[in-house]
């Protein structure tokens, strides 16, 4: 799976899941902009990847490796945020998702807490 793709499905799975780590496809499929198929098979490649599991009907869980890497994405987001904060709110919340999903890895790691080196 892309790994863009895979970055937004996660994303938009922390803000729809309940306090037990369950989801509706339905529920990242109208956060995400896509049709129920669309969701559906982008959970389902997420649950190949061992992120998520399918539960009844259409009912996704997360595991352990989704829930990982949920809260790697969350550090970056809120490091990012601090590291923006000169830019306006609305900029910055677009600056922000826009670096997120589509910056690698080795990017997203420069804006810890704990480096001083500017990334700009």
């Amino acid at each position: 799976m892309e790994e863009i793709t895979k970055r937004r499905a996660l994303l938009v799975i922390d803000k729809v899941k309940d306090g037990e780590g369950r989801f509706a496809c339905k529920a990242v499929g109208i956060t995400l902009g896509v049709s129920k198929a669309r969701a559906s098979v982008i959970l389902h490649r997420l649950a190949d990847e061992g992120y998520c599991r399918k539960g009844d009907c259409r009912d996704y869980a997360l595991l352990p490796k989704g829930a990982e890497q949920i809260r790697w994405l969350n550090a970056r987001l809120r490091a990012l945020e601090q590291r923006l904060d000169w830019v306006g709110p609305k900029a910055r919340k677009e600056l922000v998702w826009l670096l997120l999903t589509h910056g690698s890895d080795e990017l997203l790691s420069e804006f810890d807490k704990g480096k001083q080196k500017t990334v700009f």
